[in-house]
């Protein structure tokens, strides 16, 4: 077995600088990168490999992190924030322990699973419940003392939250409609639990109203992120077509792409009659017919960054002091524009 002594008398260093550099503390003590990479080419060269389970030992850590997630079925967009935050720890001598909460039932099970390994850290992302079990999930995890970032769950999962700016991605969708012409605008949405649909919502009425553009109550339509209910919710806004909308903003990206397919069967043309825009950017975007307009929510960032403020916290000596402090990280959106957008057409 390669150790630690073995590389430094290889590169005639001593065991503490070889130490601090396959501990990813060498700038905190001075070291040069060039010196940091001699240390880590000769590591890999040689065959070194950490011993994880000493290190756990000595330092009574366990050098992993739990991440929660809320649902069995994994959207294109949380494997893209669970992709980020994994880049972020395999660099770092962190693991991550992936666990799944469909229900109640299955958030109290991996709860326990969880805390039962001594996590450093929780990730929790998309976790949708009544407060009184996000109360009660808190409470146990604050007797362990974990840090605790969420991404789209509901407010009483945690107070650190790393999301994307669903306001700024609003606004921006919007700005881009009403430079086309665009005056009736409608907006489809998912479920009261979710953070994320709430937060476009609320944000879209907000603007509507700051633009001065008239929304008419059936404008507002809700569904529960399935196909019959926003099928029925693009029903309800197509169906008088003297009253229909010139363009809909659907919560994410299945949403739009089911009011453009539904569009469709009703005999609007996408988008000579009626614009769409979804939130997210997931790859089937591109091939819908015909390719929609969407805002980028940069969800890889949104993991790596979450992660990355674990791990700072993680890394702190003093195990008082790895706390989080209440704040919300926002990541910027972008609007990718596709075909799915165009002028309005004039009667």
């Amino acid at each position: 077995m390669i150790k630690l002594v073995d590389i430094a008398e290889e590169l005639s260093l001593s065991r503490i600088t070889v130490s601090a550099v396959l501990n990813n503390r060498h700038k905190s003590m001075g070291i040069s990168d060039a010196t940091a990479e001699r240390v880590k080419s000769k590591a890999k060269e040689m065959g070194y490999r950490r011993n994880q389970l000493a290190m756990a030992m000595k330092t009574g850590k366990t050098f992993s992190f739990g991440v929660l997630i809320g649902s069995y079925q994994m959207r294109e967009w949380m494997a893209q924030t669970l992709k980020g935050g994994y880049d972020t720890v395999r660099t770092t001598d962190y693991i991550l322990k992936v666990e799944f909460a469909p229900d109640i039932t299955e958030l109290e099970a991996a709860q326990e699973r969880l805390l039962g390994q001594r996590i450093e850290g929780l990730f929790c992302l998309n976790l949708h419940f009544p407060p009184k079990d996000g109360i009660a999930f808190r409470k146990a995890i604050d007797k362990y003392r974990v840090p605790v970032i969420g991404s789209d769950c509901t407010t009483e999962f945690s107070n650190c939250k790393v999301s994307s700016d669903n306001n700024k991605a609003t606004r921006l969708a919007l700005e881009h409609l009403v430079e086309l012409g665009h005056e009736r605008i409608a907006f489809v949405g998912g479920d009261t639990l979710s953070e994320g649909g709430l937060k476009r919502k609320e944000s879209f009425v907000s603007l509507m109203q700051e633009m001065n553009l008239n929304l008419p109550d059936h404008y507002l339509q809700s569904c529960d992120w399935d196909i019959k209910s926003t099928e029925q919710a693009t029903e309800n806004l197509l169906q008088a077509r003297d009253q229909a909308p010139t363009a809909i903003l659907g919560a994410s990206d299945i949403t739009a792409m089911i009011i453009m397919r539904h569009a469709h069967k009703m005999g609007f043309r996408i988008p000579e009659d009626l614009s769409i825009i979804g939130y997210s950017n997931q790859s089937m975007t591109e091939l819908s017919d015909p390719p929609l307009t969407v805002l980028d929510m940069h969800h890889g960032e949104v993991g790596r960054v979450a992660l990355q403020q674990l791990v700072d916290v993680a890394d702190i000596s003093d195990p008082e002091k790895r706390t989080l402090s209440q704040r919300t990280t926002l990541i910027d959106p972008d609007l990718v524009l596709r075909n799915s957008t165009a002028a309005p057409r004039r009667s």
